[in-house]
Parts: C-alpha cells; structure tokens; sequence
C-alpha cells in the first residue's frame, strides 16, 4: 500500500502529497543557468518537490576521489527515478569510455541499465534560446535526442513553468500506476510497519553551497550530545542572510536522513505567531506525525500533544525556522526525549543556555561571487569587487543583483555592461561600501537594490507590487487572490497576472511556490518589511480595504443591502476564509470586524470549511467587545465539541446548543438559529454537561 506523507506545511495549512521518490535530475550545465532568474533545472527540482519526492542533481555533487563516471552512475542507480531535461548541447564527454559518450547519455543509459523509470523532457525545437546554447557540430546532440524519442516518456517544453508542470504530472502519473513504500532514509523498498515518517523539507532552487557552514550543522545534527542545535545570523535582528537555505541544505543530506529515522517536521513560526495562531501551529505538526490533529487554541495544551507524539517515536528532528520570541519555542519544548530541534532565529539571546551555534552572517568573497554570476558568464574582477562591497556580500541582495544582471543580458548588454550599468546605479542610490551590521545602511542598501530592479517595470507593474505590502508575513498568495487584487487596479488586463507573477519571479521580487494545484508567491521578510516602509499607516490601510472591496465580488448571492455576507464565500476561497478577518483589522475596519467576529454564521462557516475552530479563536483576539470576550470564553470550553459534523448544519445546531445559556450571547445565537437550515436538532432543555463558568478548556483524549 502506498503511504501518505507530508512533505510540506505553511503555517496555516497542510498540504497532503506522497513523498518519498528520488529523482535524478539528468542535465547539461547550460540548462541550470537558462532563462536567467529560473533555470529549467530549477523547475525540474521545483516540480520533483511538490510531488513529494527529492531531487538528485549535479549542481549538489561535492568534488570527491575516484572516477566522475562511476560516481555519476552510483548515484543513477541509488535513485527511483531518472529525468532527463535535454536543450541542444551535448555536454561534456566522459574520460576513459571505449566509446565518445557526455555525461548526460551515459545517466541515460545507467537508468536504462538499472532498470529505472526513464522521464524526458525535450526542449522545443522553436523555443526561444541563445545560440551560445546550440552545439556548433549539432550531431551528437540530434542523434541523442532522437534516441531519448523511442525510449520511456518523452514530453517537449519551451518555458521553466510548462517544464515544471510536465515533470509534475509525469511523476504524478508514475507514481499513481507504481505503489511506493519507504525506508528509513526515504528510498523505496518493501513494506515496512511503523509511525508516519515525515520529510518536510523546503525547496531551495539554484543556490551557491556554503560548505563551511552546512558541513558545521551536519556535524551537529550528527552528534549524539544535546538535544537542541540553534542555527542564528551574526547581526541581531537581521534578515536574508540565508538561515533557511542553509538549513535546507543540511536536512537535505542523506546521512541526516539516516540520523532521524522518525523523520523532520518543519515549522515556519513567523514575527506574529502566538496565542491560537501559534497552537496551529504546533496543531499542524501533531497531525503531520499521528494523522489526528488537536482542537485545541492553547499553544501549551497543544505542546503536551506533541510532546506525546514525540515520546513515542525513534529520533526525530524538529525544524522551527524563523522564530522571533522564547514564547514562541516554550510549546516545542515539551517532551521528546528523542527529538532534536534545530532553530534558526535573528535573535542570538533567544536560544537556550548550552545550545550549540552556527552563526550564519555574510557569504566569502568567493560565494559572492559565484552568486553574483549564477546562470551568467564570468563578468570581469573589478566590477565583481565593487558589487560585492555594495551589497556586503549580503545572501538577499546577491540573488537580486544576478537577476537584474541577466534581465538586462536579455535586452542584448554584454554580461560586464548589464553588470557595471547595476553597479552604477547601487553607488548612486546606497551606501559605497554596505556594512551588514549597520541596520540604516542595511535598509538604504535594499533600497538601491530594489530599485535597479523595479526600474524594469512600468509605473503600472510597480503599483501591482507594492501592493504585495498587504499581504501576512510567510503566507503563500495564490495566483487568483494576486489577479483578484490587480485586476482592481485597472492595471491588469484579465488573464495576464500569471505572466506579471512570472516577471515578478524572474526579477526576484518574489519567491516563486505552489498553492494545491495552483502557482503562487511568497515574500522575502526583507522585502516586505521594504514594501511596507514605502506606505505610510493611511496608505496601508487603505490597500487591506482595496483587497476586500475586490474580495467581496467573490461572496456567493451578494446584494446591495448584504454586501459582507462573508460567510457566503465559496469553499475554494481558502485564502480569505483564513485571512478575512487579519485584513479587516489591518484596513482600520473595525466595526466591520466586530460585527464579523460577533456573527455566528461565519464563525460556523470558517470551522467547517477549515474543519477546526482553532483559526476562529485566533480572529477573536483581534477585537475586543463583552460579546467577543463572551465567544472567546465559550468557544475555548466547548472546543473540543465545535467541530465539522454531516449534515453540514450539525456544527451550527451544536454551537447554538452550547453558546446559547451565555446571556450576553442570547441575541446573537437567537438571530443564528433563526438562519439555519431546517431541519436541525435542538434541545428542548439545558444541557447536563455545559461546562461551568471557571472552566477554562476541555482537553479530549486524556484519561484521569
């Protein structure tokens, strides 16, 4: 049987996928550094990630002892799955063969050996690429590639996103027509008996290895001695200095994935994580080991399940990426005598005393310059030096400086042209030299950073992305929630927000994911605390109520005289009925907040569309009223009963059953019943197990 695992959870939700193939990704070099921005290499990955597998690729292989050959062929046949993205160069040949063979066709003809799925995927013949990128003596490459036609999958892309969307669905359907099972280390092998075992690593895309420093935290992650690894930058309080790539990179590593055979959960904490939000969070993570999720809102309730969780597991490693407060760790802290966390945090006090550190500042001169040049010919040393001293080697900048650099390659400047023409326009408007420890210079350097970047969009474009400024802190933003937004603006014609999100991605500006089956952004924390530095308080608040005036088109029968029946808004608007409320209170709307928060239809409607009424206890701490305090009261007592029911309007019968003897809240369970759908069961007298006035919460599942 097929196991169900979770590769992947933002902080407010669960994304179920299967996990556990590994795929060798079989390419030329000149496939990871075209387009500039977004390699078809790093779509490949991408696509390898979301179907719940991991990605095998070169750009990852360490220089090393022995044969290249016989390495590249242990490596194909330690994998499940072979997928080869083939352009029209042949690549390098390999030393030592009887017969003239690259690189590239002899993984071919390893995976053939070994008996692997074989997927390709063939650039299009009239896909726009340079000639740089074409074999002179076009043989070789024809004479392979017409091979590849007659043997397994064969596909043809032309762009990173179809690429992505091929691969993705060309591993889908493998693994719907193949069972998988796991081992330890994730590979697939026969059946084995145990808990779920969680890989939740994110995708890290094309990045320059940092070996002094992912080695450092392997090391740590290897070592039997504490229970605790803390991963925090040098500069307190500073961002985009790589903490989660690096420590991607370093639960990426197959000797880790040994380490923890009961598997990693990653947690994404967030500057505002706490109360009902931060118990999701810990929710989330309880349900990714046991499959059950707790219904409670109290972060330290929540931590006691996980810790009972944890106790009965091998060794497990727990992530908590980008926590800002020791509250915010207190609930992980719980139990698991043989979980290891591993935290990464801009706050070199918040670790407990005796957790060993990696610090983690600026890149070496050399990884900046490699950086600077990702996807890119060599560019001369002079301007190297001076962009490296204008952005203080600085991880966020970097890869922002490379994509302005290839867009303007684009345009037809030779590669030390788009280079000095960045680093002219960085001394103008930055600091001459960034020091990264300077948090004025810091912020004047993302300035002049950014700017060389929106200069290439139109004033329309840039209007679009500020508008970015409204959005929650590491959220995912679906492509129809951005278009929603827009399209508001009279900006955006219907049907072109994809290709501005893929312009945006391109540049940089945002970071490219994938929301369910569709694409979506995310933001970088320095980037948006950027974006919203640009507005003031009257200017933000008023983008939050340009958002929610364009949501309202989506609420289902809507009318003149109810315009903000919220509740009515259709299941699929996942990311309104989690973040309605946060906008509301962001657009300084608070009437209109406080009549949301104190109607029970959309307190009903949110618990059965999220299937948890935790996200509601979290609304209700952002306004304050004695009926609001009223619902908080009862809710948090009756938690553990407020949950989806069939038929649809059980939940809603439950609720008036139990909210309805509070007396503050009479008037607003009378005008609920009156709306809910007949036929419903009622009580007809006071419920004998109402909990009593000093009840705090129930806790479900514990014997006394």
């Amino acid at each position: 049987m097929r196991k169900a695992e979770l590769l992947w959870a933002e902080p407010s939700r669960l994304a179920v996928v299967r996990v556990g193939l590994s795929v060798f990704v079989s390419r030329t070099s000149d496939m990871a550094g075209f387009p500039p921005g977004r390699s078809f290499a790093q779509a490949a990955c991408d696509a390898t990630l979301k179907a719940g597998g991991r990605p095998v690729d070169m750009m990852y292989f360490a220089a090393r002892e022995g044969k290249p050959s016989d390495y590249c062929r242990r490596r194909v046949s330690d994998c499940d799955v072979y997928v080869g993205v083939i352009g029209f160069r042949y690549g390098s040949l390999v030393l030592g063969e009887p017969k003239p063979i690259s690189y590239t066709e002899l993984e071919f003809e390893e995976a053939a050996r070994a008996g692997k799925p074989r997927l390709l995927f063939l650039l299009d013949e009239n896909a726009p690429i340079p000639r740089a990128l074409v074999d002179v003596d076009g043989r070789p490459i024809e004479q392979f590639r017409t091979r590849t036609r007659s043997s397994g999958i064969v596909s043809t892309f032309s762009t990173p996103d179809g690429l992505e969307a091929a691969v993705l669905h060309a591993l889908n359907e493998l693994e719907a027509d193949t069972p998988l099972d796991l081992d330890p280390v994730g590979r697939s092998t026969a059946a084995l008996a145990g808990p779920r075992r969680p890989w939740m690593v994110p995708a890290v895309g094309l990045v320059v290895d940092r070996p002094e420093l992912v080695n450092a935290l392997v090391d740590r992650l290897l070592s039997d001695g504490g229970d605790w690894v803390g991963v925090t930058t040098g500069v307190e309080g500073a961002g985009g200095f790589g903490k989660t790539t690096l420590t991607a990179m370093a639960c990426s590593r197959d000797e880790v994935r040994r380490r923890y055979p009961g598997g990693l959960v990653w947690v994404t904490a967030g500057e505002k994580a706490a109360g009902a939000e931060l118990a999701g969070l810990v929710n989330d993570a309880c349900e990714v080991l046991t499959g059950t999720r707790p219904s409670t809102s109290d972060p330290l309730v929540a931590g006691a399940r996980l810790a009972e969780a944890l106790d009965t597991r091998p060794s497990t490693l727990l992530v908590l990426d980008d926590v800002w407060s020791a509250s915010q760790l207190t609930p992980f802290l719980i139990g698991g005598s043989s979980c290891r966390r591993l935290v990464t945090t801009r706050n070199r006090g918040l670790l407990p005393r005796g957790a060993s550190s990696v610090v983690v500042d600026a890149m070496t001169q050399e990884q900046a310059t490699l950086t600077l040049q990702l996807g890119l010919n060599s560019l001369a040393p002079t301007v190297l030096g001076r962009l490296t001293a204008l952005t203080g080697r600085w991880p966020v900048l970097l890869g922002l400086v490379n994509a302005a650099i290839g867009d303007r390659i684009v345009d037809g400047a030779s590669p030390d042209q788009a280079a000095g023409w960045v680093a002219e326009r960085l001394a103008a408007d930055g600091p001459t030299a960034l020091d990264v420890t300077d948090e004025q210079t810091r912020h004047r350097a993302v300035a002049a950073t950014l700017a060389v970047s929106l200069d290439r969009l139109t004033p329309g474009e840039r209007e679009l992305y500020q508008l970015l400024a409204v959005f929650p802190e590491d959220t995912d933003i679906p492509t129809d929630v951005l278009t929603l937004l827009w399209q508001s603006t009279g900006h955006l014609k219907s049907g072109d927000a994809e290709a501005a999100r893929e312009r945006l991605v391109r540049l940089r500006l945002v970071i490219g994911s994938w929301v369910g089956d569709r694409p979506a952004i995310r933001q970088h924390d320095v980037i948006r605390d950027y974006l919203r530095r640009q507005l003031n308080p009257a200017e933000l608040a008023a983008a939050h109520r340009q958002l929610l005036t364009a949501a309202r088109t989506l609420i289902s029968g809507r009318s003149e005289s109810a315009p903000d029946a919220w509740w009515d808004l259709p299941p699929t608007a996942d990311y309104f009925w989690r973040h309605l409320p946060w906008h509301l209170h962001e657009a300084d709307n608070y009437d209109d907040l406080v009549r949301l928060l104190q109607d029970l239809r959309w307190l009903a409607a949110k618990a059965q569309v999220l299937g948890t009424v935790v996200p509601v206890e979290a609304d209700l701490a952002l306004a304050d009223t004695p009926v609001i305090g009223a619902l908080r009261r009862a809710v948090a007592q009756n938690a553990h009963l407020l949950t989806p029911l069939e038929p649809g309007n059980g939940l809603g019968s439950t609720l008036a059953s139990r909210l309805g003897p509070v007396g503050v809240l009479e008037p607003a369970v009378t005008s609920f019943v009156a709306a809910l759908r007949r036929p419903y069961l009622a009580s007809r007298r006071r419920l004998p197990d109402l909990p009593a006035a000093s009840t705090r919460r129930v806790l479900s599942g514990h014997n006394c």
